[in-house]
């Protein structure tokens, strides 16, 4: 029998996760052990990383539950999650990413008769699952970042500027209220961008404040040194209305890339 995968951490906000490609042949030497404390990369001197998950063998089904599920339950809690496949050439990100070649087919939903098809990666059942639930429209995009560049791939390549969005808030936690979405849960007591509870609400309302606060103390320095000097002070003043507090509400993001609607056959 397979063992389970090990629970991710849900108080981690990044969990690392590690998948063992099989050995191309079955009497091949692997410098790879799996243990209960996590993985250990065998050599001259065993190294061990303790991580959310570890992943062993070709079924796809059992990444998915190991590592994208979870992923799924934050983002129906309104938080904005990221899968990244990280490894060197020939591990087997795009494997696991998105399935063998030629797994993406209409012939192969067609085998799968309302199943999903076993070869199907991670991001597919990630689409498939969504679509199912009808919580709402689901879109894709595909974007090349190539020496700090952004490219769109959905529009022949066409270079994207890169903006800010908004990111959640940590007010320590609480119920959470977001118009439209009942199940929005905080998360290591950050609570999701567009919450209208009662701590977030406080917590916008200080941080404007403080920027406030922080203008006029400028002003009223700029001023009591120019009455020093006797004179008038010709420069202007700017106030920015996103000081630290809002920055820490927003987080990088590419702007007007292509956005394909996906949909149920």
């Amino acid at each position: 029998p397979r063992p389970p995968p090990l629970p991710m951490a849900s108080h981690h906000c990044i969990a690392v996760s590690v998948r063992v490609r099989p050995p191309r042949q079955a009497d091949a030497e692997t410098c790879v052990e799996v243990g209960p404390r996590g993985v250990t990369v065998v050599g001259e001197r065993d190294k061990t990383f303790a991580v959310a998950n570890v992943v062993t063998g070709s079924d796809q089904a059992v990444a998915y539950d190991a590592i994208a599920r979870p992923l799924l339950t934050q983002l129906r809690s309104g938080f904005s999650c990221t899968l990244l496949a990280y490894g060197q050439t020939g591990s087997g990100k795009t494997h696991t990413v998105f399935g063998p070649p030629g797994s993406l087919t209409e012939a192969s939903i067609q085998q799968a008769a309302g199943a999903v098809p076993p070869a199907w990666g991670l991001l597919p059942r990630i689409a498939l699952e969504l679509l199912s639930s009808e919580a709402g429209t689901l879109h894709a995009s595909a974007v090349e970042v190539y020496l700090d560049k952004a490219f769109d791939l959905l529009a022949d390549r066409a270079p994207l500027t890169v903006g800010s969005k908004n990111a959640g808030l940590n007010v320590g936690g609480g119920p959470v209220s977001i118009l439209g979405i009942s199940s929005a849960q905080s998360h290591g007591g950050v609570h999701p961008p567009g919450c209208r509870c009662s701590k977030c609400w406080k917590a916008k309302n200080e941080a404007q404040a403080a920027r406030m606060a922080r203008r006029d103390e400028i002003q009223a320095a700029r001023g009591r040194g120019v009455a020093a000097r006797g004179g008038t002070d010709q420069s202007q003043s700017t106030s920015s209305q996103g000081g630290s507090a809002a920055t820490a509400e927003s987080q990088f993001a590419t702007v007007g890339e292509t956005m394909l609607l996906l949909q149920n056959a």
